[in-house]
């Protein structure tokens, strides 16, 4: 007479670090862009570069990545999304 166990196991979902840009990847100084993430009750957001909301404006050049951290402990980072500003021209009066 065998006698049998079960177990349950429960796996869950990383979060969704797909990010959207808002605006150009590439625009001149003085310009802006948002970078963002699904906004997830509960969730931690960490940006490189600093910022910890589910968007961040950038202003400077980069290779900008996300880590999230949802309510289950799972955490998950984004591909890169690289920004470049470029300078704005010097205008020459003759």
């Amino acid at each position: 007479n065998a006698q049998t166990a079960s177990t349950t196991v429960t796996v869950n979902a990383l979060p969704d670090v797909t990010v959207t840009l808002t605006g150009s990847n590439t625009f001149c100084a003085g310009g802006s862009a948002t970078l963002s993430v699904p906004n997830v009750l509960g969730s931690v957001y960490a940006w490189t570069g600093g910022g910890t909301n589910f968007d961040r404006v950038v202003t400077t050049s980069g290779a900008y990545t996300v880590t999230v951290t949802n309510t289950a402990g799972c955490t998950a980072t984004s591909a890169p999304t690289t920004i470049t500003v470029n300078a704005l021209p010097t205008a020459t009066i003759t």
